[in-house]
């Protein structure tokens, strides 16, 4: 029998960030599956519908991280093998940084069953509306930060960067705690890049409703000791300018007043290096 399977993202703040389409699709599926970061969603996921059924106990001490989600991942495709119609339902976005609906996805389709991944409000998008950033003013980078250290990524000082599960470097298993070292390795990192002084924010999008969002200034040279939680976000601004390159600007017919018109925009240098090169619409 052919199932189906709906991936939909309820969002960062609670209940009042799902779109219509994705409420639409858990009202009318078979049943939904979920990983939800707060109890209210998790409540109001089951007035929606029914035949509800958290995923989360399959979170084990003795298991990886990438364990569980397997786990996870067999659960859900094993419903949508009957035939029916499952909706699986994440907090933000459902298809960033989440492996089990991705691969609960391809292995449905392969099975010939419909899967369809709606989108939702991630902690990205809180992240760039809370601190005020454009990603398109001078560019923004973003890394897992494990990621970010194992490969040894390289930085440009001259956009910005984001960091997610700055808290969690080198982290595999549940329950997952504040990893120092991981912090300290980052720290020494980002001092090949940065000033020590270089200014950071500490971010944590709001789970709930008219609640405050952290946004917590820090110094690199406190990085190693900040008040990190398993959800903070690093995001570092720009540490320098990178100039246009003018004669390039005018093969493209780009006159040079188009640059400095912008240079000391106070909407791009908010707080920040004064003087950011733009090309903003």
């Amino acid at each position: 029998m052919s199932g189906s399977l709906h991936v939909v993202g309820t969002g960062i703040r609670a209940i009042s960030q799902i779109t219509r389409e994705a409420e639409n699709v858990i009202r009318s599926a078979d049943k939904v599956f979920y990983l939800i970061a707060d109890l209210l969603s998790a409540e109001w996921l089951n007035r929606l519908n029914k035949n509800t059924e958290s995923l989360y106990p399959l979170y084990l001490s003795q298991r990886s991280r990438f364990q569980s989600y397997i786990a996870m991942v067999e659960r859900v495709v094993a419903e949508v093998d009957l035939g029916k119609s499952i909706t699986f339902a994440l907090y933000g976005h459902p298809g960033i940084f989440a492996f089990p609906p991705h691969e609960a996805i391809v292995r449905c389709r392969l099975k010939g069953h419909q899967a369809i991944m709606l989108p939702g409000i991630s902690a990205e998008d809180s992240l760039f509306a809370d601190l005020g950033v454009d990603p398109g003013a001078v560019g923004c980078a973003s890394f897992e930060a494990t990621d970010f250290l194992i490969r040894r990524r390289s930085v440009d000082p001259s956009c910005g960067l984001i960091l997610w599960q700055v808290g969690l470097i080198g982290k595999i298993g549940f329950p997952v705690e504040v990893n120092r070292k991981g912090l300290l390795l980052l720290q020494k990192t980002l001092s090949n890049y940065y000033n020590i002084d270089h200014s950071l924010i500490l971010y944590e999008a709001s789970p709930l409703p008219l609640c405050e969002p952290v946004k917590l200034r820090i110094k690199l040279s406190e990085l190693d000791m900040a008040p990190v939680t398993p959800v903070s976000t690093l995001y570092i601004p720009p540490g320098e300018v990178t100039p246009p390159d003018l004669s390039l600007a005018q093969e493209l017919g780009i006159p040079e007043s188009y640059f400095y018109e912008r240079k000391n925009s106070a909407a791009l240098t908010r707080g920040d290096k004064p003087g950011i090169w733009i090309n903003n619409r």
